[in-house]
């Protein structure tokens, strides 16, 4: 695989700190498997010194995967046999998991440090449904107690059947797109501004620029083609009625 100038440079850099930021697709996984390979094989590190965490446990298992093939094949090419299966036998137990894989085991070892109780437990994705939804239905019942003008704006769009469960799976539904992001609040105040008469005008202009820009377009596309036809002089003077 030929690399770009920039992923040579992640993988090669030595000194300081380094963002790599790509969309996905793009080779990020790679880079990163042959950043750490280089690491080990140069002996500047032992697998189980280095953290590299991911969003899914099968991200995390795949990245195992590939770093013990990476290794593999660079002691059948004629490596360094007792570094490398050095580094194949820590690889079981190096920090490659999830970031909450890691935070778990992190804080299961020093709680006292945090003063935790040794008790804690991550919630699974059933737990933490529950919880949010039980959160969700006291936020109403204070809301319906207050008569809170901002609920009864939003209730006549969602309110079905008697039932404000539309209103509620779109709160949450909200909630779980904001909290992947790095600064959530931020986010929600700059939100705001598409609620105001100026933040009004100003998505409609967009979406009016996109309309004409389509139409537009649309126009380009149908005039190539309308010259072909025998009646393109009557259609012609139709579209400009229009």
């Amino acid at each position: 695989m030929a690399l770009t100038v920039e992923q040579k440079r992640a993988i090669q850099l030595n000194e300081g700190n380094i963002l790599v930021s790509a969309s996905a697709g793009s080779g990020k996984t790679f880079v990163m498997i042959e950043r750490v390979a280089r690491l080990l094989l140069e002996g500047k590190a032992n697998v189980d010194e280095l953290l590299c965490v991911t969003f899914t446990v099968l991200a995390a298992k795949e990245m195992k995967q590939k770093l013990a093939k990476k290794l593999t094949d660079e002691l059948k090419n004629g490596g360094d046999k007792q570094l490398i299966e050095r580094q194949l036998d820590l690889l079981p137990i190096s920090n490659i998991s999830t970031i909450h894989s890691f935070c778990n085991r992190l804080l299961t070892e020093y709680f006292y440090e945090v003063g935790l109780d040794p008790a804690f437990k991550i919630l699974d994705d059933k737990e933490s449904e529950i919880l949010a939804n039980r959160a969700i239905d006291r936020l109403f019942e204070d809301l319906y107690e207050q008569n809170s003008p901002e609920l009864n704006l939003l209730l006549p769009y969602y309110f079905k059947g008697r039932r404000d469960k539309a209103l509620k799976e779109k709160i949450v539904s909200i909630y779980n797109s904001l909290i992947s992001e790095a600064d959530p609040k931020a986010i929600l105040e700059r939100g705001r501004f598409f609620y105001t008469d100026e933040g009004v005008d100003c998505l409609s202009n967009l979406i009016f620029e996109e309309i004409t820009q389509s139409a537009t377009n649309l126009e380009s596309a149908i005039i190539p083609l309308l010259e072909e036809c025998d009646d393109y002089a009557k259609v012609k003077e139709y579209l400009l009625i229009l």
